[in-house]
């Protein structure tokens, strides 16, 4: 019998704007638009190198901005395309 293991990989930090928002833009809208940090996206190379992750088989994101820049690296490394499911978004 082989097993499926899944990771739950939530998108590395992202730019803070001292809480400035545009307000012509709904909550989804920022969401979706918000980018990664320079941080974040060194902390997602880094995780991309994590050995567990290495061979995986597919791989799932949101469509907002800061998941798929996460995403990028882990599938890079698994010269792997990424997937993407709006179904996946934070829903408010």
């Amino acid at each position: 019998m082989n097993n499926t293991i899944v990771y739950l990989i939530r998108h590395a930090e992202t730019i803070d704007e001292n809480g400035i928002r545009n307000t012509d833009e709904t909550i989804q809208e920022i969401n979706e638009k918000e980018i990664l940090s320079i941080q974040g996206e060194q902390d997602s190379k880094k995780l991309s190198k994590n050995k567990e992750l290495n061979n995986i088989d597919i791989i799932w994101s949101s469509n907002y901005t800061r998941a798929k820049q996460t995403a990028k690296y882990i599938a890079n490394e698994n010269n792997l395309i990424y997937n993407l499911d709006k179904r996946l978004c934070e829903f408010l």
